[in-house]
């Protein structure tokens, strides 16, 4: 198994810092953001080259990331982390 940990990032307004630390690291290759918004899908690739995605079961199902940063406002955060241990 490798060392490197991949990372995805769910919603790109807070979650750009998250992107900007794990890019900022060697052990962490990010594999996957997700946002609704083509601009800030943009701008976060731009900032890692990760894939994008507009769908969390879609990235989860491409990506295979090992770990999810769900940077979303709080109210969204129960469904997306049920799938995310449903993704595994």
């Amino acid at each position: 198994m490798s060392d490197t940990l991949r990372a995805a990032v769910v919603g790109l307004g807070i979650g750009k810092v998250h992107i900007q630390e794990y890019a900022a690291r060697d052990d962490i290759d990010v594999v996957g953001i997700v946002d609704p918004s083509a601009e800030a899908l943009a701008a976060g690739a731009k900032l890692c080259g990760a894939r994008t995605f507009t769908d969390l079961d879609a990235m989860l199902a491409e990506a295979k990331p090992h770990v999810v940063t769900l940077a979303t406002p709080p109210h969204l955060h129960a469904d997306q982390t049920e799938a995310c241990v449903a993704a595994g």
